[in-house]
């Protein structure tokens, strides 16, 4: 549900988005609750209202969605109290979102094959990978949960990111 006072603040500025592929949209605060929902499932203490009451003077026309998501992981770093620490957890799964959004490769077991087949072609990854067949890279691949990647902390997001994620 809408915080009233922050639709209305909407509705009074009426901002656009610059999105990723370079398009303008309405802002749509819609969307935002979809990912915050989607973030703090499993996390009842922590509110969209918070989020927002905290976010919404930065809210500009012209606003890129990639700020909106700096901004909603950056809001629930700031949310956490000794008292809340579920903002942080829900900081890592906005980010790890995020991160998704912005791989070319979408999580199965072919395209696990693929992936690692590219980052060795590309020397990412060791020839030595080359070793394992298609069959037994789906084997391994069959075994990877990503909803595990749902459990780590944003401080583990953040290291893991800043270590083995290229630019």
């Amino acid at each position: 549900m809408f915080d009233p006072p922050f639709y209305h603040f909407l509705r009074n500025i009426m901002p656009s988005v610059i999105k990723r592929n370079g398009s303008r949209e309405p802002f749509d605060l819609s969307k935002i609750e979809k990912v915050f929902n989607l973030a703090s499932f499993g996390y009842p203490k922590c509110s969209f209202v918070d989020l927002t009451e905290s976010f919404k003077n930065n809210i500009v026309d012209g606003i890129t969605t990639k700020d909106i998501t700096a901004m909603m992981v950056k809001t629930c770093i700031d949310l956490v109290t000794v008292e809340n620490i579920d903002w942080e957890h829900i900081a890592a799964r906005i980010k790890l979102y995020d991160y998704y959004k912005n791989t070319e490769y979408t999580y199965d077991t072919k395209s696990y094959v693929s992936l690692v087949r590219d980052m060795i072609a590309s020397g990412n990854y060791s020839k030595r990978f080359n070793e394992y067949s298609d069959e037994e890279l789906a084997y391994a691949a069959n075994h990877i949960d990503p909803l595990l990647d749902t459990e780590y902390r944003y401080t583990t997001i953040h290291s893991l990111t800043k270590r083995y994620l290229k630019k």
